[in-house]
């Protein structure tokens, strides 16, 4: 059998002026208090957490010294503790970006995966740490770049219409918003990323990530908790995190171990996504290969239909307007082929062979 990922980029919306973007504050149970904004659905926090309590009052306690690569005598960092099998590998604490508590005011704090996701509450009352679907709710919200899509289809080259296995599609990031979200200052420079502009005041700072490896990234990348995982075990292993670069206008996502420490901005549903209408019923499409023609129902007006090659190659586009209740595809030639109808209902996906 052969893989073949493929990449597709779906455009976004207009652009969010920063005058369009609502502002508020909330406090946190050290009673620190964040600006925030309504980006999307969700209001976000503009500032890093820096709480040193839970909501119960509990303390969280600083990164252990201990963890921490010895100096050498030339200055070299010398690794004394490996992750694996460690009892510290689920450990619950906070750190100073760059081990320098100076840089809280202006930084917050970096805390552990555990830390994020204990029951007993890190975000102020009413918010939560958010996944990927709501970074990308947020990312499409600013109205720039791409949500980047990809598929990974088996196909048999003796017999594309036999042995067809496609994976469930996946987001691998979002383009060009990095621009808008990183701060104006503090970056390290980069040929590889354009300077900031028409930031919307989500002020991401380098903070970097303290590690048993030590302290890196400060001042080249901004990552962000999410409660998302691929992994269980592994001694944490496989904690998921987004992450924006100094090198890169890209908003991506990568994993890493529980004992890390990153910064971490909360959110809260807007009250008025949670009265607004229900959304339409998610559309259906069937290919039916003696007529040549795709059979498509719920499909809202104004709805976005593509089909694309496995290669992600553009091949037929009905924008907008009333769709049919059937779409003629049959000048494209055999082959496998992928249907993407965008709408207010999301984005949805099938696949076909001709």
């Amino acid at each position: 059998m052969k893989k073949i990922t493929v990449t597709i980029l779906f455009l976004t919306v207009a652009l969010v002026l920063p005058a369009q973007i609502k502002r508020g504050t909330v406090t946190d149970a050290d009673g620190n208090i964040y600006p925030t904004a309504k980006l999307g659905d969700y209001w976000w926090m503009t500032e890093n957490l820096r709480t040193r309590h839970f909501n119960n009052g509990d303390e969280i306690t600083l990164y252990p010294d201990t963890l921490f690569p010895a100096k050498t005598q030339d200055g070299e960092e010398s690794v004394l503790y490996s992750t694996g099998g460690s009892k510290y590998d689920y450990c619950v604490h906070f750190a100073y970006p760059d081990r320098n508590p100076e840089n809280e005011a202006i930084y917050g704090l970096n805390y552990t995966w555990s830390a994020a996701m204990d029951k007993r509450g890190l975000c102020p009352a009413g918010w939560i740490f958010p996944d990927t679907a709501v970074w990308y709710n947020m990312a499409a919200s600013i109205g720039v770049g791409k949500q980047i899509v990809r598929y990974t289809v088996y196909v048999d080259p003796a017999d594309p219409s036999k042995g067809l296995d496609s994976t469930k599609a996946s987001t691998h990031g979002w383009t060009e918003v990095g621009r808008y979200l990183k701060s104006a200052s503090l970056w390290e420079a980069s040929d590889a990323a354009l300077p900031v502009t028409g930031s919307i005041g989500f002020n991401a700072v380098p903070s970097g990530d303290l590690s048993a490896w030590g302290y890196m990234y400060f001042g080249q990348e901004a990552r962000f908790w999410t409660p998302n995982y691929v992994m269980k075990d592994g001694g944490g292993a496989g904690r998921r995190y987004m992450v924006l670069s100094y090198n890169s206008d890209d908003l991506g996502f990568n994993n890493y171990r529980n004992n890390s420490t990153i910064c971490i901005r909360c959110v809260k549903q807007a009250s008025e996504t949670a009265v607004q209408a229900a959304k339409p019923a998610a559309p259906d499409a069937v290919y039916i290969p003696a007529a040549g023609r795709l059979s498509l129902k719920n499909i809202p007006a104004g709805a976005r239909l593509s089909v694309y090659s496995v290669n992600g190659a553009l091949q037929k586009r009905l924008q907008g307007g009333n769709p049919p209740e059937s779409w003629d595809v049959s000048g494209l030639g055999k082959g496998v082929y992928i249907l993407s109808i965008q709408g207010n209902f999301g984005s949805k996906q099938w696949k076909f062979v001709k």
